[in-house]
């Protein structure tokens, strides 16, 4: 977050070794499975406690489909290929679909639900149904390790600055209030 790129077109914020794109990418994938691989525990978790086995189907099923995103997202970075990205944009967008209605199922399937479930249920299905209209509304190997331009233009960061404060301050907020979240009774 204290090193932004723009990984498509190479530019970084600051010009030092750890502003490549190679291991930008790297740490980010490395943080988008383990974000995915956060939510499918919480989601496992929450259909064990509440008998939903398409919840549990749902936990299980993140973290293989946020995996084969990150895979198209390398080949859009390595290939400099939009279309890869649009891929990977595409398979987050239905995953926070399928996470929304899954915590609107919640408040639907349990009427009688805790007031602390029908919180979780509301507001989570809210977060991820505005994620995802986020998604669909808005937003080569060598070259990757080396190239980069720095640029301090505000015209050149103007229009990423929407996803990547989402991404390095909602995403990372919402990650350490999973850890200490206990799925409600």
């Amino acid at each position: 977050s204290f090193l932004p790129r723009i990984d498509l077109e190479r530019y970084c914020l600051w010009d030092t070794v750890l502003s490549s794109i190679f291991l930008g990418r790297t740490a980010a994938t490395i943080a988008e499975i383990s974000f995915a691989g956060q939510i499918s525990l919480f989601l496992h978790r929450l259909g064990e406690v509440h008998y939903h086995p398409w919840c549990r189907v749902l936990a299980l099923s993140l973290v293989p489909a946020i995996t084969i995103a990150q895979c198209f997202c390398w080949c859009g970075v390595v290939t400099l290929n939009h279309g890869y990205h649009a891929i990977e944009e595409s398979i987050w967008a239905i995953g926070s679909l399928l996470v929304g209605l899954e915590m609107a199922s919640l408040v639907v399937c349990h009427p009688d639900c805790s007031p602390s479930l029908f919180y979780l249920g509301v507001v989570g299905s809210f977060a991820c149904f505005a994620f995802f209209w986020f998604m669909v509304t808005v937003d080569g190997g060598k070259d990757a390790m080396h190239r980069r331009v720095v640029t301090k233009s505000w015209h050149v960061w103007k229009e990423e600055t929407v996803w990547l404060t989402g991404y390095f301050s909602s995403a990372v907020w919402l990650s350490l209030f999973l850890i200490h979240l206990q799925v409600p009774a």
